[in-house]
């Protein structure tokens, strides 16, 4: 009797603990990022783990144009670098698909990438060639030394040689939208 005392109590303490914890883990109907003005900058559809966080990916529609940005807490980014052949990121913008040899699997995607001036989206726009990268558009990481979302780096005194496609501008995402980024 003592046995089946203690068994019941003990469903009972297991059941009470488990609903417990139940009503404070709730899934959400939907996550989104929100800008500082608490603007609603897209649903989450996505993360991926980069640079030591997870970064939600967010879908947009920009003059026909379907991509996927990822969200920091200062500013975007798409799937490459913003390159020019330029010492000061001027004349026309790549975006960097690879090294010589490389592979890239063909996507429905356009290649997209976020660049100066400001969070400014750029698309794909013809064939890829190989060129020097002498300048590029870095991300708005955060850390030792905190970075200012997205500046003009050498790559060092030796260019890069990289597969590169040129691209056009679509949106600077300043316009839209006010960093910081939150989650919510």
């Amino acid at each position: 009797m003592t046995k089946r005392v203690t068994a019941f109590l003990a469903a009972i303490g297991t059941a009470f603990l488990l609903t417990a914890y139940a009503q404070r883990l709730r899934s959400p109907q939907q996550l989104a990022v929100y800008d500082a003005d608490g603007k609603k900058v897209g649903v989450v559809t996505g993360a991926e783990h980069v640079y030591g966080a997870f970064l939600p990916a967010v879908p947009f529609k920009v003059d026909q144009v379907p991509l996927f940005l990822q969200v920091f807490r200062d500013g975007f980014v798409g799937q490459s670098v913003v390159a020019w052949e330029s010492t000061d990121c001027s004349g026309t913008p790549f975006l960097t698909v690879g090294a010589p040899g490389d592979f890239r699997p063909p996507s429905a995607l356009p290649l997209v990438g976020v660049g100066l001036p400001g969070n400014t989206v750029y698309v794909e726009d013809g064939p890829p060639r190989t060129i020097n990268v002498r300048s590029y558009s870095t991300f708005p990481l955060q850390g030792p030394p905190p970075w200012p979302p997205h500046r003009c780096v050498l790559p060092g005194i030796t260019p890069w040689t990289r597969v590169s496609v040129p691209a056009r501008p679509l949106i600077d995402m300043n316009t839209e939208f006010r960093p910081p980024f939150t989650v919510r």
